[in-house]
């Protein structure tokens, strides 16, 4: 009697086994396809039945354990954090139940000595029993949440109603940042190591049984490895069949928060709004009544506080030190105006009428807004461009070509603005085209 488990199918795989279809699926799907097709020997019936001490022959089986958990490390390290996630979202106790158990044995076997072999023997029944939340019955509720049953419609696997339902699966790819395609093979893979490791978990709680003599379980053994191969079948052919028409298109949408920097970047003050009487703009001589007549101005000369020509508003701004132009009319009527703090990229936090209409979001001002008349002297104000460089101004970019690694097989995979000295530039990201 043999007990078979995963060491050697882990350790290698037959990809010339794989149709066409199946080898879009590489790595862990090639173990899959291993695991169907192949007879694996970990542990002999000589591991258990040998003359050595119940401790020796456990921490033979510990070592094999330990083999099949490192090699599990590797696949499941590169799976996307946000399929692990989600999975757990949708099967949250059962995959919780057994990455404890199979977390619970891992430390077992990180043990030089375990004094009490009553531990061992409760860990394994528990494991293999047929109470509900035995390991054995969770890999089974685990595979009716994946694989419909025949007796129900095929729509109701959840690969199938994630692929489905567009809302929520355009969310969670706008979350994931994955191509559909791309997100739900990482979901396979993370439900084929939680599956995987279900099994790993049986397998070795009966050796443990038989070593310290609780009963011979190869039937058991065998039932349980036809098990593995009969579920792991139908959860490939499921996700062939429900990733054939999804796609491998990736996008980005806006991002759930804003972080200056990161994901957004200011042109400071390059077209800023700027609210000046048309008396100075017409320096200090009768106005026009009309603010669009004012198409450009070079200000840096004459704009000085003192010539703000009585006009309480105009001494409490901060000039703009360049060209005013692209003026507009405002409101003839009385207003608050509430004033930006120094040294942030705005000018004013928002402009309220008294009809209570506004120009921005009205909030807390941390000055007490300006009341101004509507009119002095006859003149209306107007809304400009300012348009002024200095050193709070960020307004150049770089027309430099920015291109990809194509010497080392490199293609876009996004781009964003960033600034760097003031000058705002284009910045790729790359990724490396890989085999299929």
């Amino acid at each position: 009697m043999k007990y078979c488990a995963l060491i050697l199918a882990l350790a290698w795989i037959i990809p010339n086994s794989l149709s066409s279809t199946e080898q879009t699926f590489p790595s862990i799907a090639d173990l899959v396809q291993t695991i169907i097709k192949s007879d694996w020997k970990m542990l002999d019936h000589s591991d258990i039945e040998s003359n050595k001490t119940i401790e020796q022959k456990q921490n033979r089986i510990f070592q094999k354990f330990k083999q099949v958990s490192e090699i599990l490390r590797q696949l499941e390290e590169p799976i996307s954090a946000i399929s692990y996630d989600v999975f757990y979202d949708i099967a949250l106790l059962v995959a919780k139940k057994i990455d404890t158990e199979y977390d619970l044995l891992k430390l077992y076997s990180s043990k030089e000595k375990i004094g009490n072999s009553t531990t061992m023997i409760d860990f394994a029944k528990t494991a293999v029993s047929h109470q509900s939340s035995s390991i054995k019955e969770l890999i089974k509720k685990i595979h009716k949440l994946i694989v419909p049953t025949p007796s129900k419609r095929s729509g109701d696997g959840i690969l199938k109603v994630l692929a489905d339902n567009k809302d929520v699966f355009d969310e969670i790819i706008r979350i994931s940042a994955q191509s559909p395609h791309q997100y739900l093979y990482n979901l396979f893979n993370k439900i084929v190591i939680t599956e995987i490791k279900a099994y790993v978990v049986i397998q070795f709680s009966y050796a443990i049984l038989e070593v310290h003599g609780q009963g011979y379980f190869s039937t058991e053994s065998s039932l349980a490895n036809e098990q593995i191969r009969y579920i792991l079948q139908k959860l490939l052919q499921e996700t062939i069949q429900v990733t054939g028409n999804l796609s491998r298109h990736y996008w980005k949408d806006d991002p759930i928060q804003y972080r200056e920097g990161e994901n957004y970047l200011e042109i400071s003050r390059l077209l800023q709004g700027y609210v000046i009487n048309e008396k100075i703009l017409n320096n200090g001589k009768s106005c026009y009544g009309k603010c669009e007549t004012y198409k450009e101005l070079p200000f840096v000369k004459h704009y000085r506080y003192v010539n703000c020509h009585n006009d309480p508003f105009c001494r409490k701004q901060s000039p703009c030190g360049g060209k005013v132009h692209s003026c507009r009319s405002l409101s003839t009527i009385d207003m608050q105006i509430c004033l930006a703090p120094t040294g942030t990229s705005r000018r004013y936090n928002y402009i309220e009428y008294k009809n209570h209409n506004a120009l921005g979001a009205k909030s807390t001002c941390p000055t007490p807004p300006i009341n101004v008349d509507a009119w002095i002297g006859w003149c209306p104000y107007c809304m400009c461009f300012c348009d002024e460089e200095g050193p709070c101004s960020d307004r150049y970019f770089s027309l430099k070509d920015v291109v990809s690694d194509v010497k080392n097989n490199k293609v876009v995979t996004g781009i964003r603005f960033a600034k760097k000295n003031k000058m705002i530039h284009l910045q790729v990201q790359q990724g490396e085209i890989l085999p299929q």
